[in-house]
């Protein structure tokens, strides 16, 4: 007979799972390390299934202790949110469906409300870490991963996250209810890896990827794809060890370094892809652990060697057929098993094992890497999984070009015959994969000083890490100028993103010197770099020189690639920012205009660089003076951007639309969205950004326009502040709310006041713009009605 302990706990455990799905009910009794309760909660679900028997009454008894429980919890606010059902649990809390409490605006949110138990006694570090972590998670702005809202700490002191809600079901589920072919499961893999990659980016390590994890929605033939939990298991661990983070990981889906307290890295979510992967494929996960110990599942991920997904799924006996390789999606004829494993034998099988290395720095070096194997493995091109050997590459070859095979076989063949060429691309493969170690080690080490046991109990910012890892970065690769060259690149860009323009500038500049070393002055390399460079220079209003690297850039692009030529059009819609910033509004406008044709012919209608391409050119159609064909298209940006998950663009588009319904003399349409604009800045980018401040001064500017100048002084002020402390006090872009401002204070007939602002924001004009430019203008009639007053 079960002990209290145990009794409890598998009823707690059959109470969170009686009315999951069969998947979810697979994986949370596969992460229960304790076998004595994982079999009593099977025996309680199993009892549950069944219509009536000797636990009726008990169950009837804990159901209604948990249905009273959770009818004190819908309703209650959290925050600014109203708990309004419950989606599911978790092994630290519930996951609820909430609404804005306050009904400033509609959104429907996940909610995910922390156990005060799993706080311990570091209640009060963790609220700070989720903090942190929650501005973090913000900026993750990507199409297959759930965004972050809100977060904080609730009256009870208990931390809560905010979640976009997401219409979907794990991943296997998905696949399994809608049939999916094996291309269709693999694409769908590649889309995870390419979400889990942008995350990877900046610096942020998943660590419990799983299929509940990765929630898929809407028709097979056009899937939405959505990962969630970024970065909760790492805020809620304070020790890698195994047992005392057991609730925070999955062992079936745990990498062998997880299961032994080793440093978790980017390689260990690449692991957890390659468990993923297996079982959408095979149908089964790469090891059974039903039943086992924690020191027996410990053993089995760090030891056994997994079949191949093909030999498992010859050998699977429970989980239905899959439909056959032709069809992407929707019903087809069914796979046997012994056809199911002919699809997944060879480039599969080995994609997967590779994966599920026990040693990290022989998997795949990145998830991109992963999810670029799976896409040529559909495409039909050669996987770099498997050893470059030169009759592989001439089956691959057969395979995508039957008809012109033959009379080429044997010129082929001649060409590779003979060790040297596959021997030479193993010494390559190698090569990348050091590189790529290297690198993930010394981000991992920088990440480190992050944690409060070692970094002497502080609380690490984000650029102190960056200013750290640049400091260190030369002599740690002194010999290996790739790496090098690709780590300057990613702290330049991590410090853009941050606003530290001149530490960003600094990155740059010095990844642009090793690529014209090692890869020459005219390499698309360079030329990328030189844009990058070029855009920080751009922000820092240094104009002259951001002109001649974009001049660079695009003679470089334009030999390179051609005209037609996606990388080539996004240097000309940077050339039209640069152009705007400087007042040629004719030099704008004709270059979003190439842009927008490019795009056109080579991106299908929805897609969000065409969509931003739109708003640019709607910008610098207003700068021309044809309002007309400015608000037509703004209105259609702000239309394609309403189905879209894309809350900063359309931010940004709503604030630009206000302002031309402003023009257009429609002051109460401009402040409706630009309202919603500000709304969308702050719960995504914060207080203290300089978009925020963007969609300030618009708004009050309108407000001033409707006489409601006291109710735009502060909007105001707070614009002129955070643009003072992002981008500098002498920087233009201060000068833009300043004259607003100036407005506000004339209207409430402060002209002193109004007269000091006006003429700073001119010196700031004259200095950042020159004396010439078109905004000089306004400086000139704002100061002139407010003469006029006096």
């Amino acid at each position: 007979m079960p002990n209290r302990h145990t009794h409890n706990t598998a009823a707690a455990l059959f109470l969170r799972l009686a009315e999951a799905s069969p998947a979810e009910r697979d994986d949370a009794l596969a992460a229960e390390p304790d076998p004595a309760v994982r079999e009593a909660a099977l025996a309680l679900l199993r009892g549950h299934e069944t219509e009536s028997g000797v636990l009726d009454d008990p169950l009837s008894v804990l159901r209604r202790k948990r249905d009273e429980a959770e009818a004190r919890i819908i309703g209650r606010e959290v925050g600014p949110w109203r708990i309004v059902g419950r989606l599911g649990a978790g092994g630290m809390g519930a996951v609820y469906r909430a609404v804005r409490a306050d009904g400033l605006y509609e959104r429907e949110v996940a909610l995910k409300l922390l156990a005060p138990g799993a706080m311990l006694a570091g209640g009060e570090w963790l609220a700070r870490r989720l903090t942190a972590e929650r501005r973090i998670l913000a900026r993750l702005e990507h199409p297959g991963i759930a965004r972050l809202y809100d977060g904080g700490v609730s009256e009870e002191g208990v931390p809560y996250l905010v979640m976009e809600y997401v219409d979907g079901a794990p991943i296997t589920a998905y696949a399994d209810a809608h049939g999916l072919s094996v291309r269709a499961r693999v694409a769908l893999a590649a889309r995870v890896c390419d979400a889990v990659a942008y995350a990877h980016q900046r610096l942020i390590v998943h660590r419990d990827l799983k299929p509940s994890n990765v929630l898929v929605g809407g028709p097979p033939e056009t899937p939405d794809v959505k990962l969630l939990d970024f970065g909760i298991a790492k805020l809620l661990d304070q020790d890698e060890g195994l047992t005392r983070t057991r609730a925070a990981l999955t062992p079936a889906y745990a990498a062998p370094e997880q299961v032994t307290g080793g440093e978790v890295t980017t390689a260990t979510d690449v692991y957890a892809l390659g468990v993923l992967l297996y079982r959408l494929l095979a149908g089964r996960r790469p090891y059974d652990l039903a039943g086992a110990t924690a020191a027996h599942t410990e053993r089995v991920i760090t030891a056994e060697v997994p079949p191949p997904p093909s030999v498992a799924a010859r050998e699977a006996r429970t989980e239905p057929p899959l439909p056959t390789p032709a069809a992407a999606s929707g019903a087809s004829p069914a796979l046997s098993p012994a056809a199911r494993a002919r699809a997944l034998r060879g480039d599969l099988d080995t994609v997967v094992l590779r994966a599920l290395e026990k040693e990290p720095a022989r998997r795949y070096p990145t998830a991109q890497a992963l999810g670029d194997d799976l896409r040529r493995h559909l495409t039909g091109l050669p996987v770099e999984a498997r050893p470059a050997t030169a009759a592989y590459r001439v089956g691959r070859f057969v395979r995508r070009h039957r008809v012109l095979a033959g009379a080429g076989l044997a010129v082929l063949a001649a060409v590779v015959s003979g060790a040297g060429l596959a021997l030479w691309q193993a010494r390559e493969a190698r090569a990348e994969a050091a590189r790529a170690t290297a690198m993930q080690t010394f981000l991992v080490d920088m990440l480190a000083a992050a944690n409060p046991e070692v970094g002497e109990g502080r609380d690490v910012r984000v650029a102190d890490l960056l200013d750290q890892a640049a400091a260190d970065l030369d002599s740690a690769f002194a010999s290996q100028p790739e790496i090098r060259l690709t780590a300057h690149e990613h702290l330049g860009t991590t410090y853009y993103e941050l606003g530290l323009l001149d530490e960003a500038v600094a990155q740059y500049r010095a990844a642009l010197a090793l690529a014209e070393r090692t890869d020459g002055p005219r390499s698309l390399e360079t030329a990328r770099l030189q844009s990058y460079l070029a855009t920080a220079y751009r922000e820092l209003a240094a104009y002259d020189t951001a002109d001649s690297l974009y001049s660079l850039a695009l003679q470089t692009h334009r030999q390179r690639a051609g005209e037609q030529d996606l990388q080539t059009a996004a240097v000309l819609a940077e050339i039209g920012t640069l152009r705007y910033y400087t007042g040629d509004a004719e030099g704008s406008a004709e270059a979003h205009e190439r842009v927008l044709a490019i795009e056109e012919a080579l991106l299908p209608p929805g897609d969000p660089e065409l969509v931003l391409t739109i708003g640019n050119l709607a910008v610098a159609r207003t700068a021309q003076g044809r309002e007309a064909e400015a608000l037509a298209l703004f209105e259609r940006q702000v239309g394609l951007l309403r189905a879209m998950d894309q809350p900063v663009t359309l931010a940004n588009a709503l604030a630009n639309l206000g302002s031309s319904y402003f023009s257009g003399g429609r002051e109460e349409d401009a402040a409706r969205v630009q309202r919603e604009a500000v709304r969308l800045f702050r719960e995504v980018l914060g207080d203290e950004h300089p978009s925020t401040a963007f969609g300030l001064s618009n708004y009050g500017s309108t407000l001033t326009a409707l006489g409601r100048a006291a109710d735009a002084e502060p909007l105001l002020r707070e614009a002129v502040a955070i643009y003072r402390s992002a981008s500098g006090e002498r920087h233009p872009n201060v000068g833009f709310p300043l004259l607003n401002l100036a407005k506000a204070l004339r209207d409430q007939g402060r002209l002193d006041e109004a007269e000091r602002a006006a003429r700073e924001a001119g010196d700031l004009f004259r200095e950042g713009f020159g004396a010439d430019h078109p905004v000089m203008e306004r400086v000139t009639e704002t100061l002139g009605t407010i003469h006029a007053r006096r």
